[in-house]
């Protein structure tokens, strides 16, 4: 699955980052123009989607 173009810039090239909460790992996606970050998901796949379904 593709990430659509950041909803706030229309950046078309976000990429994904990680973090750890309460020692589960999780995926969002960050916009590298304006540094938005979407909704985590335990997988890439789940981050993607959420990022997809954002409204700006």
């Amino acid at each position: 699955m593709n990430a659509r173009n950041c909803p706030f810039c229309g950046h078309n090239d976000p990429y994904y980052d990680e973090m750890a909460i309460d020692g589960l790992t999780v995926y969002y996606l960050t916009c590298p123009e304006c540094e938005c970050e979407g909704p985590t998901g335990r997988t890439t796949q789940e981050a993607t989607e959420g990022w997809n379904r954002r409204a700006a």
